[in-house]
């Protein structure tokens, strides 16, 4: 394996373009589609084309009620660049503290990190801090019996003639799925229990959005079904990581673009997930890069698709003090999927399928890699790309100092 030189005198280990994972050409052999798109895609799609009606961008801040699905769900659809640059993705108390230390103490703590009160706060501080026009948060425990998820938004602007100044929540009560899993018990089949939660307080998150956005919607809830051979799989990859990572007692952060939230939501997917994820970013055009701390000479249009670029992206999430990370594990995640660039003469090289990633672990040399991967849907592709990078995780992980 190869080794170059960054910019700071560090080295990477380095591979070329390879071969697609010998398990993904095994899984992608009858060239059926292995995940179909449920109802949360459509209203995502509807959203982006409300968004952009309106003139306006989204931020988003996830806890671990979605814990990146609704992110996974606006990237998978075209035109997203221009109503959406970042999402925070905060699924344990630690990560918020790490995220908003000041927001934490002073709200999460007293009024409870899942409480609509920190729901609302937590919308209207972001909305403040950031330049999008619309926050959207969701915070609650999708995982206890009884329990609330609270889904706030809140405008910069006055989007209707009733709209309020102030956040407006949303409130769902979690045993409401519970009756609706047991009325269509064939939905566990093509997903897991985590998952299908996480879809579900999706699905209404964005209804409540697009009503807010004056695009009111009664569409049905309808979860993504993934073949058994694949879910197998991929749960069984998670299981893998999570073990590790708790038995190592480390956690992981992530900086994704292309992937759009999947490579914290198939965690979060798997019960224990969240218990071994940190602050996690997904930005989604150069700008919120350049704020994030990528150095701009990474986001040059010949090195935005690049080792380097994913290894930059992975340093945005190790926290203040490089020295005392507050995390274990990093993942940077750069690449084009199932569309070309055609910005410049640069990105218009760049082959589709095309993806780049870095994995920075404690005692670890810092590791990027470049694959080229099947163009399907979009969908498909960035859980391709999860598959592939956990893959090459747990690899790092095992092997001995």
């Amino acid at each position: 394996m190869a080794e170059k030189k960054i910019n700071n005198g560090r080295t990477i280990s380095h591979s070329p373009f390879d071969r697609t994972e010998h398990v993904l050409e095994k899984l992608l052999a009858n060239k059926e589609h292995f995940i179909c798109n449920g109802s949360i895609d459509v209203l995502a799609s509807n959203l982006i084309q409300a968004l952009t009606q309106c003139g306006i961008k989204i931020n988003l801040w996830e806890g671990l009620a979605t814990s990146g699905k609704i992110t996974d769900a606006i990237t998978n659809n075209r035109g997203v660049t221009s109503v959406f640059a970042h999402s925070l993705i905060t699924v344990n108390p630690e990560a918020v503290e790490a995220a908003m230390p000041g927001l934490f103490v002073g709200t999460f703590r007293a009024h409870k990190e899942n409480s609509a009160i920190a729901s609302s706060t937590a919308a209207a501080r972001m909305n403040y801090d950031r330049p999008e026009e619309v926050t959207l948060v969701t915070t609650g425990n999708i995982l206890e019996k009884g329990s609330d998820v609270h889904v706030s938004i809140m405008t910069k602007k006055r989007l209707r003639n009733d709209s309020a100044n102030m956040p407006t929540v949303l409130t769902i009560g979690i045993d409401d799925f519970d009756s609706e899993i047991q009325r269509n018990p064939k939905w566990i089949e093509g997903a897991t229990l985590n998952s299908l939660k996480k879809q579900f307080v999706t699905h209404k998150a964005l209804l409540f959005l697009l009503k807010e956005l004056g695009y009111p919607s009664d569409f049905p809830f309808q979860p993504r079904h993934t073949q058994k051979h694949f879910l197998d799989y991929r749960n069984d990859l998670m299981k893998q990581i999570i073990k590790k990572l708790k038995a190592k007692k480390y956690k992981l952060a992530s900086a994704e673009s292309a992937t759009g939230g999947r490579l914290v939501d198939a965690l979060t997917d798997i019960e224990g997930g969240a218990d071994v994820i940190g602050r996690s970013n997904v930005l989604y055009n150069e700008d919120v890069k350049r704020e994030a701390g990528v150095p701009e000479d990474t986001l040059t249009q010949a090195a935005v698709y690049s080792e380097f670029a994913a290894y930059e992206l992975a340093r945005t999430v190790i926290g203040l003090d490089p020295k005392k990370p507050e995390t274990q594990v990093q993942i940077g995640f750069t690449g084009l999927l199932e569309n070309k660039d055609n910005r410049n003469k640069d990105t218009i090289k760049q082959s589709k399928g095309s993806i780049y990633f870095a994995v920075l672990a404690k005692d670890k040399r810092a590791h990027a890699k470049s694959i080229r991967i099947p163009v399907r849907n979009r969908l498909e592709m960035k859980e391709m790309s999860t598959i592939i990078v956990y893959r090459y995780l747990l690899k790092i992980l095992s092997e001995k100092n």
